[in-house]
């Protein structure tokens, strides 16, 4: 769960810069997003490249670019993999929440409820991954 873990701190670090410089432009981006991810019709890759954008908006917020490109390379690296172990339980609206909770708090500045929200994603993914995990360790 390393690379869960890199990934999370990696993007909370990008929460107070992201808090203090967001532009409109960023938060329309981050509730595009949310919006396309709780479409009903959506398949799982597209949920999958919707969360990835989501998560480098966030990124692209703190006005960083050394900052941004770093968090996307975690981001592109371990969300796709944590997308693949968790599809089958997770429930997308869940994610949606989530990410609207904390698009909501980026929006008002206030980069401690950010990450909050932010806490909240790691530790449902996380559960559902161990939970994939113990799973197939079970069945080995």
């Amino acid at each position: 769960m390393g690379g869960l873990e890199a990934r999370f701190a990696v993007e909370a670090a990008c929460l107070p810069l992201a808090a203090k410089r967001r532009q409109p432009a960023h938060l329309r981006a981050m509730r595009a997003e949310i919006a396309h991810q709780r479409h009903a019709s959506l398949s799982d890759e597209d949920f999958c490249a919707s969360d990835v954008r989501f998560h480098q908006s966030v990124a692209e917020a703190t006005g960083n670019c050394l900052l941004a490109v770093q968090a996307a390379g975690v981001i592109e690296a371990i969300e796709p993999l944590m997308n693949m172990l968790t599809y089958r339980t997770r429930d997308r609206g869940v994610i949606a929440e989530h990410h609207a909770a904390m698009a909501d708090a980026l929006e008002r500045r206030d980069a401690g409820a950010a990450g909050t929200a932010l806490d909240a994603i790691a530790r449902y993914v996380g559960e559902l991954a161990a939970m994939r995990i113990d799973g197939a360790a079970a069945r080995a």
